[in-house]
């Protein structure tokens, strides 16, 4: 049986058109969490080649306002808050947000990425950043920061 192997190299400190893959409710240190996947494509990692198929994490908490990080993302994917509205979590799978991803060094001192930011997406619509492996910049689009 012939297995994938992955690198797992961080990719380097930009903003990058992401798409909602999936998302999970999970037991966190502080609670419950929401982990959701965010897929990039094949994007340029620190060193300089190339990390395919590329997915990073981000936690939230498991319920939404205006100023958490949920609601902060629910945002970005084009989700209206309303009085009285539920958020479907599952209505914002497949969508499209913009990441700021920046490196970090965790304690046994490898370097991660992690997901500082999240926007409305910038660049053109249904772009990804797999179609030029590069990240995508810009935009008039105002910042909903973590």
């Amino acid at each position: 049986m012939k297995l994938q192997t992955r690198t797992d190299i961080p990719i380097r400190t930009a903003d990058y058109l992401a798409r909602i893959r999936s998302f999970e409710l999970i037991d966190g240190q502080f609670g419950p969490q929401v982990k959701w996947e965010m897929a990039l494509g094949d994007v340029e990692n620190v060193e300089g080649g190339t990390e395919h198929d590329k997915t990073l994490s981000l936690y939230t908490q498991d319920t939404a306002s205006p100023r958490n990080k949920l609601g902060k993302l629910a945002i970005a994917a084009g989700y209206d808050f309303g009085s009285g509205v539920d958020l479907e979590t599952e209505d914002i799978v497949g969508r499209e947000v913009t990441i700021s991803v920046t490196v970090v060094t965790r304690d046994d001192n490898t370097l991660t990425n992690k997901i500082i930011e999240v926007r409305r997406p910038t660049g053109r619509p249904g772009q990804t950043s797999s179609a030029n492996g590069r990240p995508v910049t810009g935009g008039d689009n105002a910042d909903l920061p973590f």
